[in-house]
């Protein structure tokens, strides 16, 4: 919790340890953010500053990013992309790569979240470019993993389809990489990622039983000390995998754990009302969860034909 890291913070300031103090302050920001709080903003700036002072890049750039998020999530849309426009500049003056491919990144979510496929592509594209090799250091490892992540996502929406199975297996490749130099991941949420993203790709390609066959040895690495949003692609792509099974109301047990995942997440929880609302019509039902004969959808919305109040709603409000 947050009271848990000012004690860290207390303790480190008392010795005097700099490098204790910058990760103590980036754990209490993290804490924070998980939270939602008021007065994170205000008081991520003063911590941002010391790190920046303390030469802390590494900690530095990656609370930059929280913040980005945090107003985009205050629908501060405008002020998040100058940011994401600073962070970038910032990162190039002091000739910090990582940092400008983190800044890169946080563009590219931007538009990935306001819709603009294309433009997030490029982005990302360019993030991808501008990181240092994965195989130099942990932070570089991440925010290129996170860099394939995104790409593979907004590949997804934009229909590029066919660029979606190369970028699952850089994923895996980078983390085999890691794992071979000791490295591994407690909670298992980078092989369920990776083998999770390369099942999409592969629903996508029409290769359904590879697609299975990568869910069954991701389930593996699942843990029920964590929660579902550490393996929220795994259950994106159940979903995926039942619509495509026409197994409409299995389906829908999977969007809603994305739901609970997303509720915080004002772009994603969208999506997934409007995923629902469709397989509830696909499964014979209304949106309030009754039978219905004459509902029908289409992924896109713009041929639907229900009467229900609640679908004209939900479909406006998803625009």
């Amino acid at each position: 919790s947050p009271d848990d890291w000012k004690r860290v913070i207390n303790n480190a300031q008392a010795r005097k340890d700099t490098a204790d103090l910058g990760f103590a302050y980036a754990s209490y920001l993290q804490a924070m953010a998980n939270m939602r709080p008021t007065g994170f903003k205000e008081e991520a700036r003063p911590i941002m500053t010391f790190l920046l002072d303390t030469r802390q890049y590494d900690y530095y750039f990656a609370l930059y990013n929280l913040l980005i998020n945090r107003l985009f999530s205050d629908q501060a849309y405008r002020q998040a992309q100058e940011e994401a426009e600073l962070m970038y500049q910032q990162a190039k003056g002091i000739g910090q790569p990582v940092g400008m491919a983190m800044a890169l990144r946080v563009q590219g979510q931007i538009f990935y979240k306001l819709n603009l496929y294309e433009k997030a592509y490029s982005v990302l594209r360019e993030g991808s470019q501008t990181c240092p090799s994965y195989k130099e250091s942990l932070n570089a490892f991440t925010t290129a993993q996170s860099l394939c992540e995104w790409q593979i996502m907004t590949c997804q929406k934009a229909e590029r389809y066919e660029e979606m199975l190369p970028l699952a297996d850089l994923y895996g490749e980078m983390l085999a990489y890691w794992n071979g130099k000791g490295w591994k991941d407690p909670s298992g949420h980078y092989p369920v990622t990776h083998l999770s993203l390369r099942a999409i790709a592969l629903l996508k390609a029409g290769r359904k039983e590879e697609a299975r066959d990568c869910l069954r040895e991701a389930r593996t690495y699942m843990l029920p000390a964590f929660p579902a949003r550490a393996y929220e692609h795994f259950y994106e792509a159940r979903y995926l995998l039942r619509y495509e099974e026409g197994a409409y109301k299995e389906a829908i047990a999977y969007i809603d754990t994305l739901l609970e995942t997303h509720r915080d997440y004002y772009p994603f929880y969208l999506n997934d009302i409007r995923t629902k609302a469709e397989l509830l019509s696909l499964s014979g039902q209304d949106p309030t969860g009754e039978p219905t004969k004459n509902t029908v959808f289409t992924t896109s919305f713009y041929h639907h034909r229900s009467r229900h109040p609640l679908t004209f709603l939900i479909y406006y409000l998803c625009q």
